[in-house]
């Protein structure tokens, strides 16, 4: 009311404007109008803005809820060429609800203008200023957007299952804008804001220039660059995207993390998403820096102990393509070169040619070729190939998996390839079918990719690990955030958690043959972590999460922008034992599509890389052996061996047992087996232990050294349970675990836990781990 007590002081409004409804009448406090259908008589409003098919008028007589919107959109090609932005008109009309898409909102707007009669001119059009407190325009309210929800109706998760349970078209629920973002927009729907200190959220969006922001207001899931991550449960209601301009300018192409010149446009819902269209476009004010993030810091030492992997999907990759420089780029210089690359979208010989070419030789002899060019590495390949239109994406493209790797550090273990037909399968050992092979299951992966599993080892033998290269049915098919079905559509879901099923259940049967195998599953699942495929494929193959096992702050978790926010489609998981040794800067998200400009992208992910190197010594190692010296004595010090390299936090807990670790080993020399202070060890062959009276206990396994006989892969329980029967007879001090040792490949802290638990250990009782890559040591 202080807005129209306001005009009416100035002598802008007079008697004969009198209403007899109101635009709140109009709009309501629902999504649907409570008028929908109905005409009305002597609607008086003010104009805020005019577009190419109608304009927009604001009621001079707000109401106090902040349910109820105060604008509204006229619609009319005819209406208002000899109006202008701050007239006063009364009019006559109907109330309708448009949408053009079922699975769109509608859109509350007057139809079939008539008897418009200007009231005045020159009346001064104030916007609503998001992110503050307004009063008198639109009634007393904090306009900031909620920053968690989008609608009551999706139970606290957009991405909830089962999808599609409810509509607003039909339950029409009142609005609550403190709580829902879309409510907010809705009770906003028709209005004249402005947007301060706007950020962009990335790239324009489409063909049209719609991009989209947030400004002045608080906001949740904000990374490192300025944008907004997808984070559980949290989607970021609080954005909205940039539609065209109403005086026909264009706005200007964006990064991730602009700053733009402030905003002034009207809210209006648009092929599903609530959108802003400014007055005229913006521009950026200025530019995040460095352009590109830095290069990883994680790279391969070539050597067999030290493997670095990496995954990318290389978007719709063919012969020739212009990208390659910079897709070379990425995997040399971005991602250290790795070990092994997984691919995911490699097309075939003739690309999108629909000519029933299904050999990618040609498309991937390219790509390493290139490779070797730039890096020195020989790269060589491998993949299998599809039948042809299969397996989803560009008709005639057949894209699939693929593995590039470095041939100098791995290769594939006994191969035996299978074929676009062939179900690959978990043998004894545990070994693979075909090698590499396709995890097949019909109807599954029905017009999707097949996993493509392999089984490595390293060159010299010792190392021996499992890959699962995936690429899950798309979200095609999925509706707005912002639409009409709630929770929206998430397309494919259904198909990705029977592939969450499938891929999970493979790698379970390997951990089910050896609890301590080395699985690397990487890949675009194209879900994301807390969404029910993911957590499903968790669940069942027994593997853990990158990000989470190495602390990747949950902001910072994005592979790929789409819409409103970034989010993370692409992800990395491996077996327990790998994880177990991977540290906090050992993996990384490395955004050089993300945080580019349009002419700088090479695709729509981006590449991920990981640090294996504590971990590659211990991937599948098939020996094991105890050495102790018995008869010893509490007045002998115990011996630690260990590799030259620097320890983890083990040793440290190791030192606060009060090991006596710096002593040196009688008969030997005088050098400390290990340096407290450098956290250094000398290396000892076994031939030197058995010089110096160490005995060996072979643990139902074959022993790391001269000699070694046949035996089954050692398990943890197996060894402590012998070294507690041994130390019944004799007690051993400084036991020692040497060799290649699939079982024993824990962390010593851990090993230490449980040994405590046992009573295992005492004062100067103590057990160390470690395996052996190369010889007896590095």
């Amino acid at each position: 009311m202080k807005f129209f007590q306001l005009l009416t002081a100035l002598g802008l409004v007079g008697a004969p404007c009198a209403s007899a409804i109101t635009v709140a009448d109009i709009t309501g406090n629902r999504y649907l109008s409570p008028l929908s259908r109905s005409a009305f008589t002597n609607l008086t409003g003010l104009v805020t803005a005019k577009g190419p098919n109608g304009l927009w008028i604001r009621s001079t007589t707000p109401d106090r809820s902040d349910q109820t919107s105060e604008s509204v959109y006229v619609f009319s090609r005819t209406l208002g060429s000899n109006l202008t932005a701050g007239d006063i008109v009364t009019l006559d009309g109907t109330v309708t609800e448009y949408r053009s898409s079922n699975d769109y909102l509608y859109l509350t707007e007057i139809t079939t203008p008539r008897n418009v009669h200007l009231v005045s001119r020159h009346n001064p059009v104030q916007p609503v200023v998001l992110g503050a407190r307004t009063s008198g325009l639109i009634g007393g309210r904090d306009v900031s957007p909620p920053t968690k929800q989008y609608s009551g109706l999706d139970n606290g998760d957009v991405f909830g299952v089962p999808n599609n349970v409810s509509r607003i078209s039909q339950v029409n629920p009142q609005l609550d804008p403190a709580k829902y973002g879309m409510d907010f927009w809705e009770s906003l729907s028709g209005e004249l804001v402005l947007i301060q200190g706007v950020t962009a959220l990335g790239r324009q969006a489409n063909s049209f220039g719609d991009q989209w922001v947030y400004g002045n207001w608080p906001v949740t899931g904000r990374n490192s660059r300025g944008g907004l991550t997808v984070t559980d449960r949290d989607s970021n209601p609080e954005t909205i995207i940039v539609g065209s301009p109403l005086d026909s300018t264009r706005n200007p192409s964006t990064k991730l993390g602009d700053s733009l010149t402030d905003i002034t446009g009207i809210v209006q819902y648009n092929f599903g998403f609530y959108s802003i269209l400014p007055l005229t476009a913006p521009s950026v004010k200025s530019s995040r820096s460095p352009a590109l993030p830095p290069p990883a810091g994680i790279k391969s030492n070539g050597r067999c102990n030290a493997l670095s992997v990496a995954d990318y999907n290389v978007e719709n990759f063919a012969p020739n393509n212009s990208r390659i420089p910079l897709v070379v780029e990425h995997i040399t210089s971005y991602r250290g070169a790795p070990s092994i690359v997984f691919l995911q979208e490699i097309q075939d010989d003739s690309g999108a040619t629909n000519n029933a070419v299904v050999d990618a030789n040609l498309t991937l002899s390219g790509l390493t070729q290139a490779l070797q060019a730039r890096s020195g590495i020989p790269y060589d390949f491998v993949d299998v190939d599809p039948v042809n239109n299969a397996d989803g994406g560009q008709p005639g493209g057949n894209i699939r998996n693929a593995y590039i790797f470095n041939p100098q550090v791995v290769r594939l273990y006994k191969p035996n390839p299978g074929s676009s037909t062939d179900a690959n399968a978990v043998l004894p050992g545990p070994s693979l079918r075909f090698n590499p092979g396709r995890i097949d299951a019909p109807p599954v992966f029905t017009s999707s990719r097949k996993p493509l599993v392999a089984q490595w080892e390293t060159v010299d033998g010792k190392g021996n690990f499992f890959t699962v290269n995936v690429h899950w049915t798309s979200k095609g098919g999925s509706t707005s955030l912002q639409g009409d079905p709630r929770p929206p559509v998430n397309g494919g879901i259904d198909n990705r958690n029977a592939q969450a099923n499938v891929t999970g259940s493979f790698i379970a049967q390997i951990l089910a043959q050896d609890r301590n195998a080395a699985i690397i599953a990487a890949g675009d699942f194209n879900e994301f972590a807390t969404v029910e495929p993911l957590e499903r494929f968790v669940k069942i193959s027994g593997l853990k999460d990158l990000d989470v096992v190495s602390d990747t702050p949950e902001v910072e978790r994005y592979t790929y922008t789409f819409g409103s926010s970034q989010q993370q489609l692409d992800h990395m998981y491996v077996s327990p034992s790998i994880a177990k040794h991977v540290g906090r800067n050992e993996f990384e998200h490395v955004h050089v599509n993300t945080w580019a400009a349009e002419q700088d992208v090479a695709s729509d992910h981006d590449p991920t890389v990981a640090s294996l190197n504590r971990a590659a010594s211990r991937f599948a190692y098939d020996d094991a052996a105890v050495y102790g010296k018995a008869g010893a004595t509490s007045e002998e010090p115990s011996t630690f061996i260990v590799p030259n390299h620097h320890l983890t936090s083990a040793s440290e807990e190791l030192s606060a047992l009060s090991v006596h670790m710096s002593q040196p080993i009688p008969g030997t020399h005088t050098d400390p087996i290990y340096d407290p202070a450098s956290r250094v060890g000398n290396v000892l062959e076994p031939e030197s232990l058995s010089r110096i009276g160490m005995q060996r206990i072979d643990v139902k396994g074959k022993s790391a050294g001269p000699g070694s006989s046949a035996g089954k892969p050692v398990l943890l329980w197996e060894v402590l349970s012998e070294i507690g029967a041994r130390q019944a007879s004799a007690p051993f001090l400084g036991m020692i675990f040497l060799g290649n040792s699939r079982g024993v490949g824990e962390r010593v802290d851990k090993l230490l836990a449980v040994i405590k638990d046992r009573e295992l250990a005492a004062p100067r009782r103590w057990i160390a781990i470690e395996g052996y890559c190369e010889r007896y040591g590095q």
